[in-house]
């Protein structure tokens, strides 16, 4: 859900670890399922206004990367009994995703980011998600990136901020 006060959506951590679930079964490589997350959700924003899990978003050295994702994932690779195994970048599942905590527009735009994303190389999703992402230069001197500047990354940000606006009122 968006927050008009603090101009950010709440980061819901069971639908990212379905997401992270549901974008591993087709790529296990933790670098790659963060930034297809992350691209899923921009593309989410832009189709339909929300975002599939709420993440902050951070700018790091090889890209925006989805924050709590990344933490979440961190956390879970130290508990014994988590869901996924996660050896150095590799991830492997222990169960597959709950499909009742992913909405058909979520899964559509996971979808579409894994089909647009999987294959690209590690220097690609770097270029994609950095030097030539919006969002990650139009606010070089914060850590985390605004919801402003998330939609900056979109075909319509006037129009997406807009409706964020009149939508969550």
């Amino acid at each position: 859900m968006y927050n008009q006060n603090t101009k950010s959506f709440d980061f819901d951590e069971k639908k990212a670890l379905e997401a992270i679930l549901f974008i591993a079964e087709k790529v296990s490589d933790k670098y790659k399922v963060l930034k297809i997350l992350y691209l899923a959700e921009k593309l989410c924003l832009e189709k339909y206004g929300v975002l599939i899990c709420g993440d902050r978003y951070a700018r790091l050295p090889y890209g925006v990367t989805p924050s709590n994702s990344l933490d979440l994932l961190e956390k879970l690779q130290k508990e014994e009994n988590s869901e996924l195994a996660l050896n150095q970048n590799n991830i492997s599942l222990k169960r597959k995703f709950d499909e009742k905590y992913l909405s058909k527009i979520d899964i559509e735009c996971l979808e579409q980011s894994i089909e647009e994303n999987k294959d690209l190389t590690f220097e690609e999703l770097k270029r994609k998600t950095h030097d030539d992402d919006p969002t990650f230069n139009a606010s070089n001197t914060e850590h985390f990136i605004s919801i402003e500047h998330l939609v900056l990354g979109t075909k319509k940000p006037n129009e997406i901020l807009k409706n964020l606006e009149t939508i969550y009122e």
